[in-house]
């Protein structure tokens, strides 16, 4: 199980990443570039702070060394400062409100792959216990550290026994990358043109097929466990059928990306 929370964050670190290598390329608009930095510079903050809040509130599992936690927070802050330079250097360029989409001809697909990602995103954020219930019911109550009802709600049975208070962790930092991922992208098209927006559908369509190939790994995942996953089905369908549709939009436009700006 921690594998599997472990794969879904990093595919949305990689989508970080792809996000990142579209926007720095020459035909990139300088606007587009900035409005980059300032997302990746909140971003990383954000979890510097949300992280750190977890060793504060003594809610941090007994797997996990305090230590490794500043360490990482403080990698994090780096991170987040370096994108704040560079946003700096770049203009301060701020995200125009009044036009928070993609542009052209890559809208539609491009808010397609947004709204499938914001199901999830909101999910994993704010319902990540519930949410697994729905997709591998019984599992995480059968976890050391296992579930009880207080209240009207599943919580861990110790807050920082066994492995599940981690797993949990986990998924709900995935889903906040997710929502991260999604203002990102929504960002970066609302001062840009076309062309940007295109650079991010086509990484977009790269990241979902990735997503598939691990959606395949979890189901050796699923066998080998003997987990029961009744939504499995259904969540194939959806994101197939995304990935489909918007790589469809993508290869069928006559496009030639802008090379210097």
């Amino acid at each position: 199980m921690f594998c599997w929370a472990m794969g879904i964050f990093g595919t949305q670190q990689l989508l970080v990443g792809i996000i990142s290598a579209a926007i720095k390329r020459d035909g990139v608009p300088t606007a587009a570039k900035s409005v980059a930095c300032l997302c990746n510079a909140v971003m990383w903050i954000f979890f510097a702070i949300n992280d750190l809040s977890y060793v504060l509130a003594g809610a941090l599992p007994e797997s996990m060394p305090a230590d490794s936690i500043y360490a990482n927070c403080g990698v994090l802050a780096l991170f987040g400062a370096i994108s704040f330079a560079g946003w700096k250097a770049s203009g301060s360029v701020t995200p125009n409100f009044g036009a928070f989409h993609p542009q052209g001809r890559t809208q539609v697909p491009l808010l397609v792959a947004i709204a499938n990602l914001l199901f999830f995103g909101v999910a994993l954020a704010f319902f990540a216990s519930d949410f697994m219930e729905l997709q591998a019911p019984g599992v995480l109550s059968s976890l050391p550290g296992a579930m009880v009802k207080v209240k009207g709600k599943m919580v861990p049975a110790g807050p920082t026994e066994g492995p599940l208070p981690i797993i949990l962790l986990i998924l709900g930092n995935a889903g906040k990358c997710m929502l991260a991922n999604c203002l990102s992208t929504l960002a970066i098209c609302s001062v840009a043109d076309e062309d940007t927006s295109y650079r991010l559908l086509r990484g977009w369509c790269l990241l979902q097929f990735f997503f598939l190939g691990t959606f395949a790994r979890d189901g050796v995942l699923l066998v080998a466990t003997g987990w029961p996953s009744p939504m499995r089905l259904f969540t194939f369908v959806q994101c197939f059928g995304v990935a489909f549709y918007m790589t469809d939009k993508m290869v069928g436009m006559p496009y030639k990306l802008t090379t210097k700006i």
